[in-house]
């Protein structure tokens, strides 16, 4: 088991969390860091995005429609995965 220096950890966190609560997403760059960002957003843990659950300026609440590809209201695991597809790298 190879360990990390003190802190590391909390740093990499800590980073994810700023990403996550910016107006301006950066695009998660591995499977696991789109779970965690998808379970930074989903307030009420039930594997789906409302608009309520998301901030005014954010930009899946911005275009929610669009991401929400099967209009029942709320975009799931996948149509997130859908929506991170279009932010740059």
């Amino acid at each position: 088991m190879r360990l990390h220096p003190p802190g590391l950890l909390a740093l990499v966190a800590a980073a994810l969390a700023t990403g996550c609560a910016s107006s301006a997403p950066e695009r998660p760059m591995t499977q696991q860091g789109e779970r965690m960002h998808f379970a930074q957003l989903d307030k009420t843990g039930d594997k789906y995005l409302t608009p309520d659950e998301l901030p005014p300026d954010h930009e899946l609440y911005l275009g929610f429609n669009q991401y929400d590809l099967n209009t029942d209201g709320r975009v799931s695991e996948y149509e997130f995965g859908e929506y991170l597809k279009t932010i740059p790298e």
